[in-house]
């Protein structure tokens, strides 16, 4: 049996989402050494100008003159230590006043908007589920260039990660054997294709493994009939359900795998697949077997709103207020 691997998924940030400004104890961490360190700066500054004043009667100019670079120095010192204490705390509430605007960079887009979508298909599967146990799913319309099958009915169109499992033939590439009157360069030429023999088999044992591979972004079509899956190769192709010998739901993982009896087991991963997972598992095991998977009551058990903050940041109350 095939390993199932994981979707991939997008790493969250070094600081999390937060919509909203730190609370004071979380600014105090900065904040308070900042403080320290400017008012021990202005208190040199004043003792300096007392020490100063005094000095200037009985003291030579060079010697003041040489003080003041010290202490400059020394109040430059501490200034430089203040403002990098308090620069990751500076930088921390501009990030949260910009993101309290709905401002993000590049990066931080792409995060929330992975997280809405996961968010709103996360929806859409548990309406899916729920449709099967009342008055059946909603259809929609085919793509215009795919030819129904009689009584087909079309039920989810979208784009997904498409992969097989199947392993290949390599073809192994052996050193050739270095032919001299030197019997020591024969020596290190026989050592050499040993070691490029070994080599050369490892690699060949590696390519030829079974794995994951065709891995694309393809069009996929969910029937009642059968899932349809545009690959680049291939075109169009057609995966029955009456050839599937075990089906494998991961909707947490956003995948699903299905193994066939005659051609290499199919992975699909996307958004789309919880939604998918339910539909295809309906028309392998039935109503019930659906309703009673564990795998796929998690789609009912887990909130919608638990992907808008998946690594438990603290993000999910602000973002649900930025998808409502």
């Amino acid at each position: 049996m095939m390993a199932k691997s994981k979707v991939r998924k997008i790493k969250p940030p070094k600081d999390p989402l937060r919509l909203t400004h730190r609370t004071v104890r979380g600014n105090l961490g900065w904040a308070i050494p900042s403080a320290v360190g400017l008012a021990f700066a202005a208190w040199l500054a004043y003792r300096f100008a007392e020490f100063q004043r005094a000095a200037e009667v009985v003291a030579e100019p060079e010697d003041l003159k040489s003080n003041a670079l010290i202490f400059n120095g020394i109040v430059i010192a501490v200034l430089v230590v203040t403002l990098l204490v308090s620069l990751p705390g500076l930088s921390s509430v501009w990030r949260s006043w910009r993101r309290g605007r709905r401002s993000f960079s590049k990066f931080e887009r792409r995060i929330v908007d992975h997280r809405m979508a996961q968010r709103h298909w996360w929806i859409v599967a548990g309406t899916t589920r729920e449709s099967i146990a009342s008055d059946g799913m909603k259809l929609i319309e085919p793509p215009r260039e795919l030819i129904a099958l009689p009584d087909e009915k079309f039920y989810l169109n979208g784009t997904m990660g498409y992969s097989r499992w199947y392993g290949t033939d390599a073809v192994m590439h052996l050193p050739g054997t270095i032919i001299s009157s030197n019997p020591w360069l024969m020596i290190g030429g026989a050592i050499g294709a040993a070691a490029g023999r070994r080599r050369a088999r490892a690699q060949a044992a590696a390519i030829s493994q079974a794995q994951w591979r065709e891995w694309q972004e393809a069009p996929v079509v969910v029937t009642n009939r059968r899932i349809l899956c545009f690959v680049a190769q291939h075109g169009w192709l057609s995966f029955y359900y009456g050839g599937v010998t075990s089906f494998y739901p991961d909707v947490e993982n956003w995948t699903f795998v299905i193994d066939y009896d005659d051609t290499p087991a199919l992975r699909l991963q996307g958004y789309l697949a919880p939604a998918a997972a339910v539909a295809v598992s309906n028309h392998l095991r039935g109503t019930d077997a659906t309703l009673a998977d564990p795998d796929l009551a998690k789609i009912m058990r887990i909130p919608h709103d638990h992907w808008l903050d998946p690594h438990g940041l603290g993000e999910q109350q602000p973002l649900a207020a930025l998808a409502d």
